[in-house]
C-alpha cells in the first residue's frame, strides 16, 4: 500500500503500483534470484540509493563500512541528490558518487522555488532518460534502495537492470525487487537500514558500532579554524552556544523562546551567541533575534555541510529543533540538545544527544504521521518552555564539565 500524507498521492500511486503489480504477474518479467548466490564474488558493482534529505544521507553513512567490509573488492557507488553530495565526499567507504534531483519529495519550497520547480519538471522526463540510461550502462550486480519508494525502486532499480535489488515493502513495487523485508515505522532510522542489510547476510555483529561518519578535510579545517581565530581577535570570550532555530514548521519551537533561551544563556554563561542555518531561514533567524536585547553572531550560510561539521567540535553545545543538524552533530559527537516536537526520539535520536520533549498522548512515529498539527507546531512543542530547555542545558555543562569534555 503506498503511503503518502496527501490522498491523492496515496490513489494514484496505489492505482499504479496494482495496474504494474498485475501486468507482471502475468507477463512473469518479474523473477526474483535466489537468495543462495549471494557470495562475495558474485557482488562486483553495488548502488545504494538515498535520494531524500540531507539528514537521511547522513544516516545512511552508519551502513556504509560495513557495506564495504562485507564486500571489500567491489565498486560501491552511492546516488543522492544534489545537495548531499558534499557530506558524502572523502568518505572512504565508498567509490562513486551520483547525484539526481527528483522532482518528487522536495519539502519547504517558496512560491519562486514551486516556480523553478514546476520549470525544471518540464524538462524531467528527459533527465530521467538519460540518468536511467547511465545506471543501465554501469550494469549494476546489487542496488539497495534505503527509503522504499516506489518510483525509486521501478527507475533506478528495475529499469537500470540492477541484477539485484534489495528495498522495503512500503510504498509497494516489492514485485520489482529481488529481496524485501517488511517497514517498520517504529524502528530507528539507521536499524531500518541495518534490516535492509541482513538480507544481505550481514550481521548485527558486523555492524554493531553503527557509527555515522562526516569527514572534513584540511580546507573545511581551515575556515572554521580562521573564523574562529577572527572572534578571538574581536576578544569575543565564553563559552560559544549555537542555536540553529531552522527546521520543518512543524517540528520548529518558536522564535521568541529561543531569543528568550539566548537571553538567559549569554547573562548566566557569559556565552557567545552564534545562531546557525541556510539561507532561507534568514526570516527564522530575524525573529529569534527580534526577542534578543543583544545582536547575536549570525552564521546562517556561512559554512558548507563539512565546514561546518567540523564547526560543532569546536564549540561548547548545540541547540537545535530535530532536524538534519542534530545527526550531523551526532556523527561529529558534539554536545547537543535537540527540542522534540511531534517525533520519537527513538526513531530519529541519538544516544549521544540530549532530547527535551513534552510527551503527550498523541505522540507521532514521526512528523508526516501527525494529524492534529496540520504541519505547523502543536501543543506537544509549544509547552516547551523556556526553563525546560535550561534545566537540561545546565545539566549537560554541568556533566561535561566533570567529564573533562569541551563543555
Amino acid at each position: 500500500m503506498v503511503q503518502s500524507e496527501k490522498m491523492w498521492k496515496r490513489l494514484l500511486g496505489t492505482l499504479v503500483d496494482q495496474l504494474l503489480k498485475t501486468v507482471f504477474k502475468v507477463s512473469r518479467l518479474c523473477r526474483r534470484a535466489e537468495k543462495k548466490v549471494w557470495s562475495q564474488s558474485a557482488i562486483k558493482k553495488i548502488l545504494i540509493i538515498r535520494l531524500d534529505n540531507l539528514g537521511d544521507v547522513v544516516l545512511a553513512t552508519a551502513i556504509f563500512p560495513v557495506v564495504r567490509k562485507k564486500f571489500p573488492e567491489a565498486l560501491i557507488t552511492v546516488m543522492v541528490r544534489h545537495g548531499a553530495r558534499e557530506v558524502l565526499q572523502g568518505n572512504p567507504h565508498i567509490d562513486e558518487i551520483i547525484c539526481h534531483d527528483i522532482p518528487w519529495n522536495k519539502e519547504r519550497m517558496s512560491l519562486k522555488e514551486r516556480v523553478n520547480n514546476f520549470v525544471d519538471n518540464l524538462s524531467y522526463p528527459k533527465k530521467l532518460l538519460g540518468i536511467v540510461r547511465y545506471l543501465r550502462k554501469q550494469q549494476y550486480d546489487l542496488a539497495i534502495e534505503l527509503r522504499g519508494e516506489f518510483r525509486n525502486i521501478l527507475l533506478f532499480t528495475y529499469l537500470a537492470k540492477a541484477k539485484w535489488r534489495v528495498s522495503y515493502n512500503k510504498t509497494g513495487g516489492e514485485y520489482l525487487l529481488t529481496h524485501f523485508t517488511e517497514f517498520e515505522p517504529g524502528l530507528h532510522e539507521i536499524e531500518k537500514n541495518y534490516k535492509l542489510l541482513r538480507l544481505l547476510g550481514i550481521s548485527d555483529e558486523t555492524g554493531k558500532t553503527r557509527k555515522m561518519m562526516i569527514f572534513p578535510g584540511p580546507r573545511d579545517q581551515e575556515k572554521v579554524d580562521a573564523f574562529l581565530a577572527g572572534l578571538k581577535e574581536r576578544n569575543v570570550s565564553g563559552k560559544l552556544i549555537a542555536i540553529h532555530p531552522g527546521g520543518k514548521a512543524i517540528q520548529r519551537w518558536e522564535p521568541a523562546k529561543f531569543g528568550q533561551l539566548a537571553e538567559i544563556l549569554k547573562e548566566k554563561y557569559q556565552a557567545t551567541i552564534l545562531i546557525t542555518g541556510i539561507k532561507s531561514e534568514i526570516p527564522i533567524i530575524n525573529d529569534v533575534i527580534k526577542n534578543m536585547k543583544f545582536h547575536p553572531q549570525v552564521i546562517a550560510g556561512k559554512f558548507k555541510v563539512k565546514e561546518f561539521a567540523y564547526f560543532l567540535t569546536k564549540i561548547h553545545l548545540l541547540i537545535c529543533n530535530d532536524t538534519g543538524v542534530l545527526h550531523i552533530a551526532s556523527a561529529m559527537d558534539s554536545q547537543t540538545l535537540a527540542i522534540f516536537g511531534p517525533t520519537n526520539p527513538k526513531v530519529f535520536g541519538h544516544k549521544n544527544i540530549r532530547t527535551v520533549q513534552t510527551k503527550l498522548p498523541c505522540l507521532a512515529i514521526n512528523h508526516e504521521t501527525c494529524q492534529i498539527s496540520q504541519g505547523k507546531p502543536g501543543e506537544c512543542i509549544k509547552r516547551i518552555e523556556v526553563c525546560d530547555v535550561i534545566n537540561e542545558v545546565e545539566s549537560l555543562l554541568a556533566e561535561s564539565h566533570k567529564a573533562g569534555k569541551i563543555g
